[in-house]
């Protein structure tokens, strides 16, 4: 009877020793995606400027003329300071200042986290709202 626990025992061990769950799920996380996080357009000099993040939190500020396409690493310091003050304003555009009547011709498109907007030629004063961030924009751009 013992010789029979001992032989019921092994086989059951043998048994347990093999794994019978489902191999784990591979991380579909994928580094090379960027998130963006704003998009703007300067129609007339058909240029734009994009700031996108990646999964591990780099800054990428992707600028894109007739010719030429650029990408630049930029820290995390910059990239937040002009998200915020990028959001303000296209925030400020879309629900303080007034829009004038009339035709519109195009002068900004702007994009931020899918929401989109265009700045017309008469609208000065929401044009003028986005000078500072164009110029960081292209300073950013050209280091």
């Amino acid at each position: 009877m013992p010789f029979v626990f001992l032989i019921i025992s092994i086989i059951l061990n043998f048994s347990y020793a093999q794994y019978p769950g489902q191999p784990e799920k591979e991380s579909s996380t994928d580094l090379r995606s960027r998130f963006q996080l704003f998009r703007l357009e300067i129609v007339q000099d058909q240029i734009y400027y994009q700031l996108e993040r990646s999964s591990n939190e780099e800054y990428f500020l992707t600028t894109q003329t007739n010719k030429q396409k650029s990408l630049t690493k930029i820290t995390r310091v910059h990239a937040i300071k002009l998200d915020q003050l990028f959001s303000s304003e296209f925030l400020k555009a879309e629900f303080e200042i007034l829009a004038k009547e009339g035709p519109c011709e195009v002068t900004l498109r702007l994009t931020m986290k899918g929401q989109e907007q265009q700045i017309c030629k008469k609208d000065d004063e929401k044009a003028q709202a986005f000078g500072q961030i164009i110029s960081d924009l292209k300073t950013l751009s050209e280091k």
